[in-house]
């Protein structure tokens, strides 16, 4: 076969400004198979497909006496690999296969492309991850020569391994091994005795010696040396099948495809067509010289060039770079810098030295025609005395079918600036005419199949969000269930994103949709309301109910709730605010829509009986709002028996057009890793996002969708390397607003030399919360030790409890880690220490020692523990003892604690004073308890009202045989909190009940309204807070907790001492009471 040898040269340069990118347009037909054949001389040949394979054949059995087939792979001990290596079945893209014909005689190998691709499918990328010899594969329809093109050579191979350059060259030398074979079969793959091997220059941006191999060819393998690991190939195929091989006579001479039709020169030749290709070329227009201006100058065209194309063929230019030449002070003095292209004005975003315009995807040059392109600036005073040029690199070139024919770089006339009179240059363009009001669009926003009795949706309303609008109406897909709500979003311009969300199911829920929904936007969310009329399982009306769900941007639900609401709102939209939201009638301010005989009109101030609705049919009910600079509407048709929605908007106000840009601010750079990248900004109105490299105006990332909030994620990004980049969002009138340029440097893992540090602190699991000397050994705190870049082991440590009493008794502390006992230490004095420990506490992690206490029998007073000192040795041995002072908290200590339970009543109740519920306060005998404050909870129908709330004991208001005693106090008065549905009581005295004790409490109020059957009160005595919060007693009603007692243990006891508590340690059992059913 011959040998390989490789250079060991270093080459280093400048990002070259990628120019004459190629976007094929080209019409799509049904899905036709083709294939392509590839003759294999006996011995060793060297091949690649271009194209995405459904299958392959040879013409000759396909086994291992016949063939071989091997890739350079670095990575393999041989440097060969087998396909089987690599995980392969099938010949992929951007890889080279070497096959050893083994026959003796010449056989075929045929590729059998797939037909139908995903845009995924169709990009390819193949990554190299080591350094050396790799064969890989041409898929590059833009530059790469087809089979059969025997035209001029274009000089393809930078072009085609652009990918692979950077900052420096990723690769150092290419091989071809067909070169002696070239002259006389340009597609041959056999690899003959004299190989072609050239070097990449030191200079990147040289691409002399590269581009002296004779051009790349498609099928057709080459090696390649990868000197940096990492490097990525790019490759792709176009999106359809090419006319020469997709079995249709295409231009109707009676020929079908390659090679029959003399105008394919290929299979996979764009287009049958016998005309030759067309031609583009950008050059400096020879009607506008050189000029000398006096300065300052405002909108002083400084350069006049020329679109010329040539052939059958139409081109779009999508973005011209500007380079501007003379002194680093006269460059960046330049303001205000535009070109006009076809009476279309483009501003520029611009460097030190270059200056991007996106010309937009308009702008077309029909064949065979000239269009002139002036640029224009504002030259200030500063630069008299100095000369500017400009050059034009080209980029993002589309055509129909032909090659481009112009050179990178453009030279354009000489600017001398002067401080005295000159020749008057010409006048900058007038600006375009505004474009006149554009008539209402008419979108139809749903496509219900039939009987509009069957499928329908009425009584739509409309909403606007940052990138687009969103609908809901009431109506029926055509189930059994009857009326549902649905939603539908839209984009900026009102067409349906995505399948409308069915909201409801009435079906399964038992209700009737009463009245028609409305929909809001609170920046984030979506809201849908609407009243649902719910049903009682015999038919009869429960209430009605306002329904709520929320849907976030992308359609997805986040919640629904129902709100119990006496009105109804009957028959129109439901308009009102709920749970934070606020749901508007059809926009009035100063325009409004009307129906006249079946047609819909738009009035305003400066607008009369204007028609919205251009559909046939009778239009109805439509509901109008203000979306920035636009009216919208959404309205229901009905024609032919079929009802759907349409959506309807127009600009607002004067009929002068949007051209003011989007202002991009708060651009940053986040997650930034050694190949990724986040870029976010935000706009002052709704926008596209696009992100480009520079300087070569390389498109990094792109979202269509429209916003404020913008974030394009990079990936595929080199290590170390740092990328400028611009950010440039459009809106929908087509206004292009650019960043300023950016950058950011991608980062690898950062290491760093830290001595070990162990450290201490009180955990967050340390009790808040007072304890009851009932559980006689509580945990009194947690001590959390942190390790950092080494890792301890704790092998002693020293408490110290301290209380408010002399009279606590502490016989010993236990520590822990979680449920594992680690030691247990008699209490000497004030202090515990501990020794023999072996806590282990890995570089980078945690541990958490809790503190539990022996408290015998003592109580009513505070107690702390504080960790006065540890001792602790690193992995590498060293010892120390660290002397701390780490307080926790003081945490009271109850003797007892009160149960709370229900008695039981009769089921009914009438009105008057009557008594609402019943409860037990149980003191165990720990000791004697006492309450001052109690909160009760009550449910009840709208209709009943309750007031005039007291609380009776029990032993002292009824007799020994149960009778009420004429006269008995209340124990406490009750007050009814704003709410309407709770109601406070507080006793002057404490309520005391004994050890071992119970007293029974009563609740009673005063039952009145306008009863109806089925009317009730439910009562409940408040629930336990989930933390303790001492109270302070004398606050009363303001107190936030919803029971206030004590254990007495405090000596002296008074209202201000520390014994009274919270709800927080109360039992509750049962502690609601059953609905009761009122009688009258």
């Amino acid at each position: 076969m011959g040998n390989f040898f490789y250079t060991t040269s270093v080459v280093r340069g400048l990002l070259i400004f990628i120019s004459g990118v190629l976007f094929f347009t080209q019409t799509a037909y049904a899905a036709v198979s083709y294939s392509q054949t590839v003759t294999l001389d006996p011995g060793w040949n060297i091949v690649s497909t271009p194209r995405l394979l459904e299958s392959h054949s040879f013409s000759a059995p396909e086994t291992i006496a016949n063939f071989s087939i091997y890739t350079l792979d670095p990575a393999q001990a041989s440097g060969w690999a087998t396909m089987a290596d690599f995980g392969q079945s099938e010949f992929i893209p951007l890889y080279g296969y070497f096959i050893n014909n083994k026959t003796a005689t010449s056989q075929t190998l045929t590729f059998n492309y797939k037909a139908s691709t995903t845009p995924n499918e169709r990009l390819f990328e193949r990554t190299f991850t080591q350094e050396g010899w790799y064969s890989f594969g041409i898929a590059n329809p833009s530059y790469a020569k087809a089979q059969g093109d025997n035209t001029t050579d274009i000089d393809n191979p930078d072009h085609i391994l652009n990918s692979l350059l950077g900052a420096t060259s990723n690769y150092d030398s290419v091989v071809d091994f067909t070169d002696a074979s070239f002259v006389t079969d340009p597609d041959s793959v056999a690899l003959v005795d004299q190989w072609n091997l050239k070097i990449r220059s030191a200079d990147v941006t040289d691409t002399t010696e590269i581009n002296s191999l004779n051009d790349f060819r498609e099928t057709k393998g080459y090696a390649i040396y990868i000197k940096n690991p990492g490097a990525i190939l790019n490759g792709f195929q176009n999106a359809d099948i090419p006319q020469c091989a997709d079995g249709i006579d295409n231009d109707g001479d009676g020929k079908v495809d390659f090679p029959d039709d003399l105008g394919c020169t290929s299979a996979l030749d764009t287009g049958e067509s016998n005309l030759p290709a067309g031609t583009m070329t950008l050059a400096k227009s020879p009607t506008y010289a050189d000029q000398t201006v006096t300065v300052p100058w405002t909108a002083y065209k400084i350069a006049e060039y020329q679109v010329i194309t040539a052939g059958d063929d139409t081109f779009a230019l999508g973005v011209l770079g500007l380079e501007l030449l003379g002194s680093t002070t006269t460059v960046e003095s330049l303001t205000d810098i535009y070109l006009v292209v076809g009476g279309t004005t483009t501003p520029g975003y611009a460097t030190s030295t270059r200056v991007f315009f996106w010309i937009g995807e308009g702008e077309t040059f029909a064949p065979n025609s000239t269009t002139k392109i002036d640029v224009y600036a504002s030259l200030p005073s500063i630069i008299a005395g100095e000369t500017i040029a400009t050059q034009f690199v080209v980029a993002g070139v589309s055509y129909n079918s032909g090659e481009i024919v112009t050179t990178d770089i453009v030279g354009g006339q000489m600017i001398t600036a002067s401080s005295t009179t000159s020749t008057t240059p010409p006048s900058p363009p007038l600006p375009p005419s505004p474009a006149l009001f554009s008539d209402w669009s008419n979108i139809q926003i749903t496509d219900f199949p039939g009987d509009e009795n069957v499928y329908y949706g009425e009584y739509p309303a409309l909403t606007s969000s940052d990138n687009g609008y969103a609908v809901a109406w009431e109506g029926s897909d055509g189930s059994p269930v009857g009326e549902n709500i649905f939603f539908q979003r839209l984009d900026i311009d009102g067409n349906p994103i995505g399948q409308a969300l069915e909201l409801s199911d009435h079906g399964y829920c038992g209700c009737l949709t009463a009245y028609p929904p409305n929909i809001s936007w609170n920046g984030s969310e979506y809201g849908v309301a609407w009243i649902d009329v719910q049903l009682n399982t015999n038919g009869t009306i429960r209430g009605n109910y306002l329904r709520l769900v929320t849907i976030n941007n992308s359609g997805a639900t986040t919640s629904d709730e129902l709100v119990r609401i006496e009105d109804g709102q009957g028959g129109v939209t439901w308009t009102g605010s709920v749970n934070g939201w606020t749901f508007s009638p059809s926009f009035t301010n100063g325009a409004s829509v009307s129906v006249s005989s079946g047609k819909i009109y738009f009035n305003s101030t400066t607008t009369v009986n204007e028609l919205v609705s251009a559909v046939p049919g009778n239009n109805s009910h439509p509901f109008l709002i203000s979306s920035g600079a636009y009216f919208a509407v959404v309205w229901m048709n009905v024609q032919n028996n079929k009802l759907q929605l349409y959506f309807g908007s127009k600009r607002m106000g004067s009929s002068t057009p949007d051209t003011t840009a989007p202002v991009i601010s708060n651009i940053a750079t986040t997650n930034i890793t050694e190949s990724s990248a986040k870029i976010t900004w935000t706009t002052d109105e709704s926008a596209d996002s696009k992100v480009y490299f520079l300087p070569a105006i390389i498109l990094a990332g792109n979202d269509g969708g429209y916003g404020t909030s913008h974030s394009i994620n990079l990936g595929n990004l080199s290590y170390p390397a740092t990328y400028s980049y611009v950010v440039v969002s459009k809106d929908a009138s087509g206004n292009t607003g650019t960043s300023s340029e950016q950058s950011f440097t991608t980062v690898g893992q950062t290491i760093t030399a830290a001595q070990g540090l162990l450290n201490a602190t009180i955990d967050a699991s340390t009790p808040l919360a007072g304890i009851v000397v009932g559980n006689s050994m509580p945990k009194l705190a947690s001590f959390k030790f942190s390790a950092l870049n080494d890792s301890f082991t704790v092998t002693e440590l020293t408490a110290k409890v301290a209380s408010t009493s002399d009279a606590m008794t502490i016989t010993e502390l236990v520590f822990k880690d979680g449920s594992t006992e680690l030691a247990r230490v008699p209490f000497v004095g004030v202090y515990a220490s501990s020794t023999g420990f072996s806590i282990v506490i890995p570089s980078g992690s945690s541990k958490v020692i809790d503190v539990y206490a022996n408290l015998g029998s003592s109580s009513g007073a505070n107690i702390g523990v504080t960790l006065s000192g540890y001792a602790a040795m690193s992995s590498s041995g060293v010892n120390s003892f660290e002397n701390v002072d780490l307080v926790g908290n003081d945490i009271y200590v109850f003797r007892t604690r009160p149960t709370i339970r229900d008695v039981s009543l009769s089921a009914t109740l009438s009105t008057g004073t009557k008594v609402l519920a019943r409860f037990a306060i149980d003191a165990d005998a720990g000791g004697t308890l006492a309450w001052r404050k109690l909160t009760a909870n009550f449910t009840k129908s709208s209709s009943v009202s309750l007031g005039n709330f007291q609380i009776f004991d029990r032993s002292t208001a009824y007799d020994w045989s149960g009778f009420p005693i004429p006269g008995a106090q209340p124990v406490a008065e009750g007050v009814a909190l704003s709410d309407g549905n709770t109601a406070t009581f507080v006793s002057s005295v404490d309520q005391e009940i004994h050890a071992a004790t119970t007293k029974v409490y009563e609740i009673r109020a005063t039952v009145s309204g306008d009863l109806q059957s089925g009317d009730y009160v439910t009562t409940s005595v408040a629930p336990a807070r989930l933390q303790y919060d001492p109270p302070t007693f004398l606050s009363g009603v303001a107190s936030s907790s919803n029971i206030i007692w004590s254990d007495l243990s405090a000596s002296p006891h008074s209202d201000a001492s520390l014994d009274w508590n919270n709800d927080y340690f109360i039992l509750y059992q049962s502690h609601q009471v059953e609905d009761r059913t009122l009688t009258y």
